[in-house]
């Protein structure tokens, strides 16, 4: 009985695959297809889309959790990212605290995520994909206009003395660091959600997780009047990703051995 049962999983396993592999083909067509037709904005929904359903596909394979659970969460992740990313779009009208209300918000949520899947292990997963979820939340947010330097350059000149091409230059550096220290604890998240031992299709499929949130971040602001998207910006993020899945690697081997 019990190897019927390890046999249907492992079918069940191989057919959950090739649906993957299928969607991803029909949406890359598709995405193509849209980029041709309607330009970047179109491009950046199309991969947005993707990039949300491939973490609703994460939310189903955490395996604490019951049918009704994951597909609850599933749900509530594809919300709050279609709010969020309509709200990121808005030129104007959003609350002067939008932006660090949000992140604060996250990273209070994030720490209490953090204390119970310290505390329970076997709410672990189920937590990490919680919290990749908020990750993908404040993507969302902040890829449109909302995600603009705006007064941050004029709070460095006032707060540490510098000339205004100083503190461009250390806004734009200090961007670039958030970039890669977020994209690559997003990388961890997701392939800490992930059923399974760490492997190379483990950190793959939280790669082209990572790829595919920043490249609709990307392609959605080069839409925008107040921004512009950059293909180096893509490596930088996928750079944070692969360095933070290294040494979760290389952390995981020094705990077995």
């Amino acid at each position: 009985m019990g190897r019927v049962w390890h046999t249907d999983r492992g079918g069940f396993r191989k057919v959950r695959v090739w649906v993957a592999i299928a969607g991803g083909a029909v949406g890359f067509a598709l995405v193509l297809i849209l980029h041709a037709l309607y330009g970047p904005a179109a491009l950046a929904l199309a991969l947005a889309g993707m990039a949300s359903a491939g973490s609703i596909w994460q939310w189903w394979s955490v395996p604490e959790l019951g049918p009704s659970a994951r597909l609850a969460a599933g749900a509530l992740h594809a919300v709050g990212f279609a709010l969020l990313w309509a709200a990121g779009a808005a030129e104007a009208g959003l609350p002067a605290g939008f932006k660090p209300g949000l992140v604060l918000g996250c990273l209070v949520a994030g720490a209490i995520l953090a204390r119970v899947g310290r505390s329970r292990p076997a709410w672990s997963r189920a937590c990490a994909a919680a919290g990749a979820t908020l990750c993908a939340w404040l993507i969302a947010a902040f890829s449109g206009s909302q995600g603009a330097p705006g007064s941050y350059p004029s709070w460095l000149e006032l707060l540490l003395g510098l000339d205004p091409a100083s503190a461009e230059a250390l806004s734009t550096l200090s961007r670039k660091v958030v970039h890669f220290l977020f994209y690559g604890t997003f990388a961890l998240l997701t392939l800490r959600a992930l059923p399974g031992r760490l492997s190379p299709r483990t950190v793959g499929i939280a790669l082209l997780s990572v790829a595919l949130y920043s490249c609709a971040d990307e392609t959605r602001q080069t839409a925008t009047q107040v921004r512009s998207g950059s293909g180096w910006d893509v490596l930088l993020d996928l750079g944070g990703a692969s360095a933070f899945a290294t040494l979760s690697a290389v952390w995981r081997r020094g705990d077995n051995g």
